[in-house]
């Protein structure tokens, strides 16, 4: 394992600092092993959008289990980045798999959800991939305001005005009759959430991280302590 000769923290980086601290020292020599997936702002704004829906389903009487293949099956995506045949195995299929997993245990009907945190300008063309395998699956779209929800099959032929239409607000979705004033509560939650992340300047939000790090915190615990406290 490599620690940070500055910090002490755990780093994948070639050289004997952190990418942070090496960055302070204002030194050119250090590559990341692995570059990022997704940009690491979108990626903490998708992760927040996930726990959003989660965490409302579950405040009305929802059974919401994760499902997504980076919680459930994490061993996948190892034994694809070591180079297995695709042909042995259906990878769309398990990759592709919704984040959500939730159970009415009122009606006894389940649903499988796709989170996906989009600004209102966002082409819904690219929301998901022309071959997306779970065409029954719901998506959610947490956008910096407001939650909306629509059948994936629906999605991909769906133009943006009518996505507008308030029919799709996940409180006017009538599978769940969802408590309408609680979900203004989150509204307001999701509101100030983004606002905070995209008024959060670059450099500021590594500094936090990096004292998270440091003191051994859960990154992600510490994030919603500051967005709901």
């Amino acid at each position: 394992m490599n620690v940070c000769n500055e910090c002490g923290v755990y780093t994948r980086t070639k050289s004997d600092n952190c990418s942070i601290c090496t960055k302070d020292l204002e030194t050119e020599s250090y590559q990341f092993d692995q570059k990022f997936n997704v940009e690491p702002l979108n990626y903490v704004k998708g992760h927040i959008a996930e726990g959003i829906v989660r965490n409302l389903l579950t405040s009305m009487g929802f059974k919401v289990f994760k499902y997504g293949i980076e919680n459930s099956l994490p061993i996948i995506s190892d034994f694809e980045l070591f180079g297995a045949k695709r042909k042995s195995f259906d990878f769309k299929l398990v990759s592709s798999r919704p984040d959500l997993f939730v159970f009415n245990e009122d009606k006894k009907t389940a649903y499988l959800i796709e989170v996906k945190y989009r600004n209102s300008n966002y082409p819904l063309s690219k929301i998901l991939a022309d071959d997306y395998p779970y065409q029954n699956a719901l998506i959610a779209i947490v956008s910096s305001n407001e939650i909306r929800i629509i059948k994936a099959l629906e999605l991909q032929s769906m133009d943006s005005v009518e996505f507008m239409k308030d029919k799709y607000l996940i409180e006017n979705f009538t599978e769940f009759n969802l408590d309408k004033g609680l979900v203004d509560i989150f509204k307001k939650h999701i509101q100030k959430t983004y606002r905070f992340l995209d008024k959060s300047n670059e450099a500021e939000l590594k500094k936090q991280i990096k004292k998270v790090l440091k003191n051994g915190e859960n990154i992600e615990v510490k994030i919603e302590e500051l967005l709901f406290q």
